[in-house]
């Protein structure tokens, strides 16, 4: 980069010339002098009182300035910010180097500038002085001329590229969050080919250097772009920027994102892949889309692994956005059999995230159904290696899934001649998908059971100490009991398809009753590599769900059911007669016998309702409700 130039920033007061020139002196490590700071006191002082400053005033101002130029040029050079209105002020500043002093017009309407003038605090110069600078002002001819219009990002880009022949080569996209997901899908854009730039706040004594670190760490990383200040950042990116969030949802992301509003510009695009709340992403499409920037919520699926190798994506909000980040997602995504993406667009507002957050439902409810069967499993007398072995003969009958085999992955862990397992406390974790899911199927009134009691039974386990002493005064059965292992992995595939009944019931009632229009189908396809609820089974609901969205109509699915349905209800039996707790199961077998039973209780709830508190009725074969003087 040329730097032995000084560059000065010239225009009337307002136009940003103090602005440009220290984010300049930012990426080009040039020092940067600001004009006003070398006013005398006296010329303060005039235009505090809103007295405008004679040629005699500016005579000594520019000639100090002249002077830093010529000083500053022996070294690297510098940038100067100063009005610079009449051309015999430049010839004074350019006196002796004229080749060497470049001049950078700044202009701009002067409803902008006073718009600027006025929102400016604890600045000397006064908005009533404008029009006598206006008045003065000799429009530049070898001067390079920018209007303010742009962002200061973009300013600095031009100036850099035509005054310092920088040719910075940009990136085509930018990462910001640099923790284990953000690492592994920057290290899969640049596999797949795609240049990126890298971001990663700066904490002292904590995050210090991340990005740069992270970069300098790995040989394939050798053309990524790293920084630590947004600037910089937003000017290596080809423009329209898009730009991809890797960082924690809630406050985390608003902060980055108020930093980014500022900085990009129209018709730039943001990527959202946190796990965030879907309505939050709604107002944040909303708000971003008054602005002219594109802002698209992202489900992302599959784990460190996932993100390194190819995982599950669940786009949604701006259709453009969308259009625009495409073809980068789908070249980091899973591929299904098909070898297509696992990535598509799944529809307005926040409905990928909110896709995102029943994916992650499901997945609590097969994690919980699998832990139940390792537990009977374990009850029954079976060690944890004989339990993965169990598990591993399941697969051969089309139960194959991502969540099963790492189960047996874990089973078989040993650490010297102890299971691993063996050693983990049994009180689980969780995080905000599975709270928001079960409030969402609340709030809809859809009873999506299995996903609420997964939450649950999470929650259950994390009173360790009051299971302890409850245990202690209610002691449960601790001889092996008997187990029939065929039944087991009936209620385990019978659990599992009522799980993933409800589960699509959810999204298509969801998108009912919001307008949404979910493609199940392909909703089932991007889920059937790169995400963690991936199987076998999955693969199946694809071609089901193009005809249907309740899956347990369909002829090869009614089979299953009548095959496993007697095995699961006599291992719930079992369960319940040694009191093991199995609520996945257990809901799975009451849930499918309210759904499927064409008369219920209900109408004793009803009536109970009318009987003290008047809330009528509908009796069978009438078309209006009515309440009945019950006591009379």
């Amino acid at each position: 980069m040329n730097k032995n130039i000084a560059i000065v920033l010239m225009g009337v007061a307002g136009v940003g010339k103090t602005t440009i020139g220290s984010k300049l002196s930012q990426e080009t490590g040039l020092p940067f002098f600001d004009g006003d700071d070398f006013h005398s006191k006296a010329n303060r002082d005039k235009m505090t009182a809103g007295v405008a400053l004679t040629e005699e005033d500016r005579q000594g101002w520019l000639i100090a300035l002249q002077g830093v130029i010529d000083k500053e040029l022996t070294n690297t050079g510098c940038i100067v910010a100063c009005s610079a209105l009449r051309e015999t002020y430049r010839e004074l500043l350019a006196k002796k180097n004229t080749s060497k002093v470049k001049f950078v017009f700044l202009e701009g309407s002067t409803e902008l500038i006073q718009e600027r003038l006025k929102a400016r605090k604890g600045h000397y110069f006064p908005l009533t002085l404008l029009p006598s600078q206006l008045e003065i002002v000799e429009r530049p001819t070898e001067a390079l001329t920018l209007s303010i219009t742009n962002t200061p990002s973009q300013l600095v880009t031009t100036i850099m590229d035509t005054l310092l022949n920088t040719h910075v080569t940009k990136s085509e996209i930018g990462i910001i969050g640099l923790g284990v997901m953000g690492k592994s899908l920057t290290q899969n854009f640049v596999r797949n080919g795609i240049t990126v730039s890298v971001f990663n706040r700066e904490l002292a004594g904590v995050e210090e250097q991340v990005a740069k670190r992270f970069v300098e760490s790995m040989p394939s990383l050798k053309n990524t772009q790293a920084f630590e200040s947004y600037e910089p950042f937003i000017i290596s990116l080809e423009s329209p920027r898009k730009i991809f969030l890797m960082i924690e949802a809630g406050e985390a992301t608003d902060l980055v994102l108020a930093q980014l509003s500022n900085l990009l510009d129209k018709g730039d695009g943001i990527v959202d892949l946190g796990n965030t709340y879907y309505k939050e992403t709604e107002q944040r499409v909303e708000a971003f889309a008054k602005k002219g920037i594109h802002f698209m919520g992202c489900g992302i699926s599959g784990g460190e692994q996932g993100a390194l190798y190819g995982a599950s994506f669940m786009p949604s909000g701006d259709k453009a956005a969308y259009e625009m980040m495409a073809p980068y997602l789908n070249k980091i995504a899973a591929k299904d059999n098909q070898q297509q993406p696992c990535s598509t667009y799944i529809g307005k507002g926040g409905a990928g995230h909110f896709v995102k957050m029943v994916h992650n439902g499901i997945e609590y409810a097969e994690m919980q159904l699998l832990a139940e069967m390792y537990q009977l499993a374990k009850s029954a007398g079976k060690n944890p290696s004989e339990i993965a072995t169990m598990f591993e003969s399941w697969k051969a009958e089309n139960l194959d899934s991502f969540l099963l085999n790492s189960t047996i992955s874990i089973l078989n862990t040993k650490e010297g001649d102890e299971w691993l397992i063996d050693k983990i406390v049994d009180a689980s974790e969780s995080k905000g998908t599975g709270t928001w899911a079960t409030n969402t199927l609340t709030n809809e009134a859809i009873p999506a059971t299995l996903i609420a009691n997964a939450l649950f039974a999470r929650q259950i386990s994390s009173y360790k100490n009051l299971r302890v002493q409850f245990a202690a005064t209610y002691p449960s059965n601790t001889h092996p009991i008997e187990i029939n292992v065929k039944s087991l992995k009936h209620a385990y595939l019978f659990a599992k398809t009522i799980i993933h009944y409800q589960g699509f019931w959810l999204l298509h009632e969801f998108s009912t009753n919001n307008h949404w229009s979910l493609n199940l189908s392909e909703i089932a396809r991007i889920w059937t590599r790169g995400c963690i609820i991936q199987s076998s089974f999955m693969e199946q609901l694809v071609t089901i769900l193009k005809t249907t969205p309740h899956i347990i109509l369909e002829a090869s699915i009614i089979t299953q059911i009548n095959t496993t349905r007697p095995g699961a209800t006599e291992i719930i039996t079992t369960a319940l007669n040694n009191n093991i707790p199995a609520p996945i199961l257990s809901d799975a077998i009451n849930f499918f016998n309210a759904i499927s039973s064409a008369n219920s209780s209900a109408n004793l709830i009803q009536a109970q309702r009318d009987f003290f508190g008047a809330h009528r009725f509908l009796r069978i074969g009438a078309t209006a409700t009515e309440h009945y003087a019950w006591e009379s």
